[in-house]
């Protein structure tokens, strides 16, 4: 089985706090990069973006269940490309997740431009590699 089928595996076998704080993080970070994207850029109309974002992540969340082809267990020399198709509920969701983050993050900054968004933004994306540190050393580990 190939290095990155390997890892993918391992996650799914996470313990259940661990994977739980690593998809929150997902969220977390999507969050702080939308609303440094936001921050940054402020030229373009990020309103429209944001729900564009949060639209796409939706469709995708509900696609990929049925874009997924079904692949047989026994076949340990998948190539990449249907190692990425064949993710399973749980990457999913993470995407899902970061893409949903990306969209919400630029929402707030168009809506409350008094804050200062890009503390916030830096904030959230060092948490939430921080929060992600166990999970991904147990899953580099096995």
């Amino acid at each position: 089985m190939s290095f990155v089928a390997q890892k993918f595996k391992n996650f799914e076998n996470l313990p259940k706090p661990l994977l739980i704080i690593h998809i929150s993080s997902k969220l977390t970070f999507g969050t702080g990069f939308g609303l440094l994207l936001a921050s940054y850029f402020k030229i373009v109309n990020w309103q429209f973006y944001g729900w564009l974002l949060i639209i796409l992540a939706f469709i995708i969340a509900l696609l990929r269940r049925f874009l997924r082809p079904e692949l047989s267990n026994g076949n340990h020399s998948k190539p990449l490309s249907l190692i990425f198709l064949s993710l399973s509920f749980v990457r999913i969701l993470c995407r899902f997740l970061l893409l949903f983050g990306i969209g919400l993050g630029t929402l707030l900054v168009s809506h409350l431009e008094h804050f200062n968004w890009k503390l916030y933004g830096w904030l959230l994306i060092i948490l939430s590699i921080i929060a992600t540190i166990p999970s991904n050393y147990r899953i580099m580990k096995k």
